[in-house]
C-alpha cells in the first residue's frame, strides 16, 4: 500500500484528552500521523488513558476500518513525603548536617532512590553532594562557596531528588544559613599527665626549666651491674641544635625495655633482664571542632 492511500486517526476513549485539537501544545505530532507522540508532562499522573488507533484504505473505503487499542496508567513521581535538614545553621568546611527523605510514596512496586544536591550561590548551579542511592538519610559537610568574608553568612538551598523506577522523580528544597568557619574558633590543645614518675614528663619539665640552647652537652653514667635506667649519653652539636631533636632522642632512650650502657666510642651491651618501665598515661583534651 501507498502510505497517502491510508487514512489514519488517533483519539483518546475516555475524552481525556481531545487529540484533534492538542497539537502541538500536547503533542508532539499530529493526531492523523502513525505514530503519536505525546510531550512530556502531557498526562496526569496516575490517570488511565485509552488512546485507539483506526484506519482505512482510501480507494477501497468499503472494507471497513481496522483499529486497535493503546491502554496505560501515566506513572506519577514520588509523593507525600518530607525533607529535613539538622542543624539548620552551621559552619562550612566543619558542621556535619543530616540530610533525611521520610515518608515517600510511589505508584510503582519498585523502591525510589534518592539524590541530594546544593545550589551554588554563585553559578546557581545544582552540586551533588552525594551520588544517587536508596539511602534516604546522609550525613555530609558544606564547601566554603566562595565565601569573602570570615563572618558572613549565607542562605543555602539544599535540593533532594526523590526518583522512582521510570525515572519519575520530585524535587524539594531545604533552605540553610552558612558561615565561613573562622580559625580563631579552635581551641588550642592541651596535655595533662596523671603520674608525676613518667619519665618522659620529668624530662619535658627540666628541659622546659633549663631553657632551651642552641649547643649542648649532655653526659650520665651507669653501673655495669645494670641496677638502674640511667645510660652514657654525650653529643656535641655544630651550628643550631633544636630543642626538638634533643628531645626525641632521650624519648627514645627511655621507651627500651632494657638498661643500656653506651660507651663514648658508640659501642653498646644490653642487660638480658627486663625492666618494666614506669606507666605513662596521656590525656589530650580541649580541642573544639
Amino acid at each position: 500500500f501507498n502510505q497517502s492511500e491510508i487514512s489514519i486517526k488517533w483519539e483518546e476513549l475516555n475524552g481525556i484528552i481531545d487529540l484533534e485539537t492538542s497539537y502541538p501544545d500536547l503533542l508532539g505530532t499530529p493526531h492523523t500521523y502513525k505514530n503519536l507522540v505525546l510531550k512530556k508532562n502531557s498526562l496526569s499522573p496516575g490517570q488511565e488513558y485509552n488512546f485507539q488507533i483506526s484506519a482505512f484504505w482510501t480507494k477501497m473505503p468499503e472494507l471497513g476500518t481496522t483499529f486497535d487499542v493503546v491502554s496505560l496508567v501515566a506513572n506519577g513521581a514520588p509523593s507525600s513525603g518530607l525533607f529535613e535538614v539538622s542543624p539548620v545553621i552551621g559552619h562550612s568546611t566543619s558542621t556535619r548536617f543530616t540530610l533525611k527523605c521520610s515518608g515517600w510514596e510511589d505508584d510503582s512496586d519498585e523502591p525510589v532512590e534518592y539524590e541530594f544536591r546544593y545550589i551554588d550561590p554563585n553559578t546557581n548551579e545544582a552540586i551533588p553532594l552525594v551520588s544517587r542511592s536508596r539511602n534516604n538519610e546522609v550525613t555530609s559537610i558544606m564547601p566554603p562557596l566562595g565565601l569573602g568574608q570570615e563572618e558572613q553568612t549565607i542562605d543555602v538551598t539544599l535540593q533532594a531528588y526523590i526518583v522512582d523506577y521510570y525515572n519519575a522523580k520530585t524535587v524539594t528544597n531545604f533552605t540553610i544559613a552558612l558561615m565561613q568557619r573562622t580559625a580563631t574558633e579552635v581551641d588550642p590543645i592541651e596535655m595533662h599527665h596523671e603520674q608525676s614518675d613518667c619519665p618522659v614528663m620529668e624530662f619535658l619539665r627540666e628541659n622546659d626549666k633549663s631553657g632551651d640552647s642552641a649547643n649542648s652537652t649532655g653526659t650520665s653514667s651507669a653501673s655495669d651491674s645494670g641496677s638502674n635506667a640511667n645510660s652514657t649519653y654525650s653529643s656535641s652539636t655544630e651550628g643550631t641544635t633544636s630543642a626538638a631533636s634533643r628531645r626525641g632522642r632521650s624519648l627514645a632512650q627511655n621507651a627500651q625495655n632494657s638498661t643500656t650502657t653506651q660507651s663514648t666510642s658508640g659501642t653498646s651491651s644490653t642487660d638480658d633482664s627486663e625492666v618494666d618501665p614506669p606507666e605513662c598515661r596521656y590525656n589530650i583534651t580541649g580541642f573544639s571542632a
